[in-house]
C-alpha cells in the first residue's frame, strides 16, 4: 500500500514538472560566454554570430574542461529546453551538475573528452528527450548510467571507444526508442539493450562483432531497423523469434565475412511483407547462392542486387559473380549477372584503352625529348660555326693590316 502511495506521489511530481516546462510563458534567447555569466543572467553577452535557438542556451567561449554542480543556477534556469556544450573540451561532468535544468529536452555533449560518465549523472534531467554523447572517448557505461532518463527517446553513444555496457545501464522502463552505437569497439551486443523494450531503431554498425547472436534482443518487440553493417561477423544467429518478424523492417548485415546463414531463421523475419534484409559484400559462395536462390522462392522472397529497403520481401546483395546462368531463372538475377559481366568487360576496354593511351603518351613523350635534344644541338652547331668563322676572320684581316704597314 505503502509503495502505490509513493508511486501516485512521484507521478505527481511529474506531471506537475512536466505542466510546469510546456507552462513557460517567454522565450529565452541568450548565449552566454562563462557560467558566471549565465548565473547573473546578463543578456549583454549575446552574440549575433552565433545560433540562437529558442528556449535554449550555448557558450561561445573555446574551453570548459569541468562542468561543476549546480553550474547552472539562476532564477530561470528550469525553463531552459536547450543545451549546447558541444566542443567545449569537457572532461569531467560533476554530480548534479544539470541541476535546477527540470525542463531540459536536448542536451548535446558532442565532440569533448569525456572519459566516463557516474553513476546518476543525469538524474536532475527527469525531461530529457535527447542526448548526444558521440565522439567523445567513452569505454564503459556502467550500471545505472542512463536509468534515470525515462522520458529519453534518442541516445547517441556513436564515435566514442566502448567496449563494456552494464546489464543495469538502462532503466527497463525507458521509452528509448532510437540507440546510436556505431563507430565503437563491442564484440558482441551487449545483454542490457534488452532492458529497452520500446526500442526502435538499433545502429551497431562498425564494430567488431564477430558472431551475430540476437538473444539478447528478444525483449525488444517493437525493433524495426537493426544495422550491423561492417562488423567482422562470420556466424549469424537469429534464434527462433528473438527478432519480432511483424515489426522488423530492416536488417542490414552487408559488408561483414559471413560465409552461411540458416535459411529457415531468414524466412522467419519475412512475416512482414515489407522487411528487407542487406547481405551485400560478405563471402558467400556461389553453390550457396545458388540453393538460397531456390529457398528463397519457394517463400517468395526476393534476391535482387542493391540496396531496396522498399521492396516485396526481400534480399539485398549478391556476393558471386561465377554462377551458371543456364541453372538459374530469375530474369532480374540473370539480368544481374549480364549487367556485371559487360561493367567487367567495360572495365577491360578501358583498362585496356587506358593502357594503350598511355604507352602512347610515352612515345610522344621521348620523341619531343629528342626532337628538343635534336634542335638544340643544331641550334648550338650553328651558333658555334658563326663565332668560329668571325674570329677566323678578324685574324686575317689584322695580318694584312700588319704587312702592309711594313711597306
Amino acid at each position: 500500500m505503502k509503495s502505490q502511495v509513493l508511486q501516485i506521489l512521484i507521478q505527481f511530481c511529474m506531471m506537475a514538472i512536466a505542466k510546469k516546462c510546456i507552462s513557460s510563458e517567454k522565450p529565452h534567447y541568450r548565449i552566454y560566454k562563462t557560467l558566471e555569466d549565465f548565473r547573473k543572467n546578463n543578456d549583454t553577452f549575446a552574440s549575433e554570430n552565433n545560433t540562437i535557438l529558442e528556449n535554449g542556451i550555448m557558450f561561445d567561449f573555446p574551453q570548459l574542461k569541468v562542468v561543476p554542480a549546480n553550474g547552472f543556477v539562476t532564477y530561470d534556469a528550469d525553463s531552459i529546453t536547450y543545451l549546447n556544450l558541444s566542443g567545449k573540451s569537457i572532461n569531467v561532468l560533476e554530480i548534479h551538475a544539470f541541476s535546477n535544468l527540470s525542463c531540459l529536452q536536448v542536451l548535446d555533449l558532442s565532440n569533448n573528452d569525456l572519459w566516463n560518465l557516474n553513476r546518476d549523472m543525469f538524474s536532475d534531467l527527469a525531461n530529457l528527450k535527447y542526448l548526444d554523447l558521440k565522439m567523445n572517448n567513452l569505454s564503459v557505461l556502467g550500471s545505472e548510467t542512463f536509468g534515470n532518463l525515462l522520458n529519453l527517446k534518442v541516445l547517441d553513444l556513436s564515435h566514442n571507444n566502448i567496449s563494456n555496457i552494464s546489464n543495469n545501464a538502462f532503466n527497463a522502463g525507458s521509452k528509448l526508442d532510437t540507440l546510436i552505437l556505431s563507430f565503437n569497439i563491442l564484440r558482441q551486443i551487449p545483454q542490457g539493450i534488452g532492458n529497452l523494450k520500446q526500442l526502435k531503431k538499433l545502429y551497431l554498425d562498425h564494430n567488431y562483432l564477430a558472431i551475430v547472436k540476437t538473444t539478447s534482443l528478444k525483449p525488444c518487440r517493437k525493433l524495426k531497423i537493426l544495422d550491423l553493417t561492417e562488423n567482422q561477423a562470420v556466424i549469424l544467429r537469429l534464434g527462433n523469434d528473438t527478432l519480432n518478424p511483424r515489426y522488423l523492417q530492416v536488417l542490414n548485415l552487408s559488408s561483414n565475412y559471413l560465409l552461411y546463414f540458416n535459411i529457415s531463421e531468414v524466412v522467419g523475419m519475412f512475416a512482414n511483407s515489407s522487411t528487407a534484409i542487406d547481405l551485400n559484400e560478405n563471402q558467400f559462395s556461389c553453390n550457396i547462392w545458388k540453393s538460397y536462390l531456390q529457398e528463397f522462392k519457394k517463400f517468395n522472397v526476393t534476391i535482387s542486387p542493391g540496396r531496396n529497403f522498399s521492396a516485396f520481401r526481400q534480399i539485398n546483395g549478391i556476393a558471386c559473380d561465377n554462377l551458371n546462368i543456364t541453372e538459374i531463372k530469375d530474369p532480374n538475377f540473370i539480368d544481374f549477372l549480364n549487367s556485371k559481366q559487360k561493367s567487367k568487360a567495360v572495365k577491360r576496354d578501358e583498362s585496356s584503352n587506358s593502357q594503350a593511351n598511355s604507352s602512347n603518351i610515352c612515345v610522344i613523350v621521348i620523341f619531343s625529348i629528342m626532337a628538343s635534344v635534336v634542335c638544340t644541338s643544331l641550334i648550338a652547331y650553328f651558333i658555334l660555326k658563326r663565332k668560329t668563322r668571325f674570329y677566323f676572320t678578324n685574324i686575317a684581316s689584322d695580318s694584312i693590316h700588319i704587312t702592309r704597314s711594313e711597306f
